[in-house]
């Protein structure tokens, strides 16, 4: 029966005040606001759900609110008159953005792309010059790089500590560094300059939905994979690497973003990163 506050019993009502938004990745958040008495919160505070649908309260919603948003959080106010005050919130999209073992996103998925790029410390022997040197070469100076050795500028040659503290020759002769290019190297590795700055890019792709990554998406992680979203990249040949994955779960509604880095001036090993 109708109680003196217009109420029927165990009623929490919904009041006219109910906004949605839609966001740059076509998922929609809402706020809705009901009212019950003190006397019935008791009896309707459990309707109050985290993750249930908000039509379950509103059943007057109209599409696609009716069946898209899940409750993500609320808020309790008493007011005057022993009436309680409660501001929902809730989130929801329609689209699934991962099908099956397919790598597009389907038609309907707005995604969201960003481009960062900062300048790195990548190793000497990622250099375009190091790696044009001789491997004999290259040999020589990983071995200075990690410390087995160090170099002799008067003979052009790799010298090695013995135990009494007395340096020698290495007896090896195709450990000598020869090219110009790599006694430079010998030199900044000598002078503990063992990386240089490049440019460092990295490209994100940020949907919501109602799907979770999917096989094809997990098993590109650590693999050179091509970005979606037609990402800027340099001249050379460069190639890119999915590097990240990160989805966080909003009542039913998945937000997922992937990262994609760019490889330094030297590509990425295709032997290493490619099934």
């Amino acid at each position: 029966m109708p109680t003196i506050f217009g109420f029927e019993n165990e009623e929490l009502k919904a009041q006219p005040l109910f906004t949605a938004k839609r966001d740059t990745t076509a998922t929609w958040s809402a706020s809705h606001q009901f009212t019950c008495t003190e006397e019935d919160f008791d009896q309707v505070k459990d309707t109050l759900v985290v993750g249930g649908l908000l039509s379950d309260l509103d059943p007057t919603l109209p599409e696609p609110f009716f069946s898209i948003l899940f409750i993500s959080g609320f808020t309790i106010n008493r007011e005057e008159g022993d009436l309680y005050e409660i501001n929902i919130e809730a989130v929801g999209n329609s689209s699934s953005q991962f099908n099956n073992d397919e790598e597009d996103l389907p038609p309907d998925v707005i995604a969201e792309y960003n481009l960062n790029a900062s300048i790195v410390d990548v190793s000497l022997s990622e250099h375009p010059k190091y790696t044009t040197l001789s491997l004999k070469e290259q040999t020589a100076l990983s071995n200075l790089l990690n410390g087995t050795y160090q170099y002799d500028f008067e003979s052009d040659g790799l010298i090695q500590q013995d135990t009494a503290g007395v340096y020698h020759r290495v007896s090896d002769a195709s450990r000598t560094i020869t090219s110009e290019d790599g006694r430079q190297f010998a030199r900044y590795i000598v002078n503990g300059i063992t990386t240089y700055r490049d440019c460092g890019l990295t490209w994100t792709e940020t949907t919501e939905g109602t799907a979770q990554l999917n096989p094809a998406q997990l098993g590109k992680l650590g693999r050179i994979s091509i970005p979606r979203g037609n990402p800027p990249t340099p001249p050379g040949s460069r190639n890119w690497m999915l590097t990240n994955a990160t989805q966080t779960k909003i009542a039913e509604t998945y937000r997922t973003t992937l990262e994609w880095t760019l490889s330094a001036r030297t590509k990425w090993d295709t032997f290493l990163y490619e099934d």
